[in-house]
This record gives structure tokens, C-alpha cells and sequence, in this order.
């Protein structure tokens, strides 16, 4: 929810209730499972939602999430959601904003001719790379199931 943009200050204040999952899932004391018991169904709908909607979202990670009162979970960063319609785009383009953090992604995601092929990198990510930062391959599964039993 968008509460105002403010162009002068380059600003977006959105709804922002509590905290991102980040903050329960690395919390020793703490466990996704007790605080939001459908965690998993609430990411699933999420990414669901974008693919019906027609686009990839590459930023996954936990602290993309957060968390409102009343134990829903919300997305933010929106600034790496690509349409389904417009995957490929000249690496050269972004080459800058690449680290070396999962920089192997966009090397076997990119094409002979020098296109970031996105699909191939949703893939990737969704498939294998989330593991490092979700318990119980819960990224897998909702591919799995969502892009692969089409």
C-alpha cells in the first residue's frame, strides 16, 4: 500500500507494519513456523500472483518480505521484476550492479550473444540459489509446482 511519493525528495512511503522475515528467520529465538503458521502458503500466493500477472521476481530474499500485524506477509523491492514478455536484456546494460555474490547466476544466464536471458535466471535462483537463505526448500517446492507442472 502506497501512502504518498514525493518526487521533490525521491521518496515512496509505503505500509510498513513490522518487520521484514529476516528478522524472524535468523532470530535463534525465534521461528516462521510459530509467528505465521502459513508462511509458506502466503509465499507461494505471492510468487503465484506475479506469474499469473506475467512477470519473473528475481529479489526473493527474506528481508523482500515483511510482515504486517495481523500476520501477513508483503512484498517490497520491485526494482528486479521483469516481464515475461521482455526477459532478455543486454548484459552490458547492468554488467555494473553485478557482485560477486551470485554472480555465477548471471554468467549461466546469459546467452552466446551477450543477453541475460531472465527466465533462465528466475529458474536458477528459484531453484537452487533460494536454498541458501529459506529453510525447507520452500523456493523449490513453489517452482516445482508452479512453473514446471504447467
Amino acid at each position: 500500500k502506497i501512502y504518498d511519493v514525493n518526487y521533490s525528495s525521491q521518496k515512496i512511503y509505503i505500509e510498513w507494519n513490522k518487520e521484514t522475515l529476516s528478522n524472524i528467520l535468523y532470530d535463534p529465538n525465534r521461528s516462521l513456523d510459530e509467528e505465521i503458521p502459513d508462511w509458506k502458503e502466503q509465499l507461494y500466493t505471492l510468487v503465484k500472483d506475479f506469474k499469473d500477472a506475467g512477470y519473473y521476481k528475481l529479489s526473493l530474499y527474506p528481508h523482500c518480505f515483511f510482515v504486517t500485524k495481523d500476520k501477513k506477509i508483503k512484498t517490497l523491492d520491485y526494482y528486479a521484476v521483469i516481464p515475461h514478455s521482455e526477459r532478455f536484456l543486454e548484459r552490458r546494460i547492468i554488467e555494473g550492479v553485478i557482485g560477486k555474490i551470485g554472480s555465477d547466476r548471471f554468467d549461466d544466464s546469459t546467452t552466446k550473444d551477450g543477453l541475460l536471458d531472465f527466465k533462465k535466471f528466475f529458474e536458477i535462483t528459484a531453484s537452487s540459489y533460494l536454498n541458501n537463505y529459506w529453510p525447507d526448500g520452500v523456493f523449490l517446492k513453489i517452482f516445482k509446482d508452479l512453473y514446471l507442472n504447467d
